[in-house]
């Protein structure tokens, strides 16, 4: 069985938006758990895939792990990243 590919978001601790997400393919997995924010970007290209576009990005582990805009709206709500 598949992980749902939803973000929620809590302030303290009482939800306040849940949305459709796209996670890592296989073999690209995105962590899953209790994260918190510490940066966000207006404008980030990734540095490892040809500088790919990672608007409005919220990074959530020190290895890169980020939330972040997509074009590929059709897309969200099944594996679709590397693992961002």
């Amino acid at each position: 069985m598949s992980s749902p590919q939803v973000l929620t978001a809590e302030r303290d601790g009482s939800l306040i938006h849940t949305w459709p997400v796209s996670t890592g393919v296989p073999g690209r997995a995105t962590p899953s758990g209790n994260f918190t924010a510490f940066r966000m970007e207006a404008e980030h290209f990734s540095k490892e895939f040809d500088d790919a576009p990672m608007p409005h990005s919220v990074f959530f582990t020190r290895q890169g792990h980020a939330i972040h805009g997509s074009y590929d709206v059709k897309r969200l709500g099944s594996p679709a990243s590397h693992g961002c």
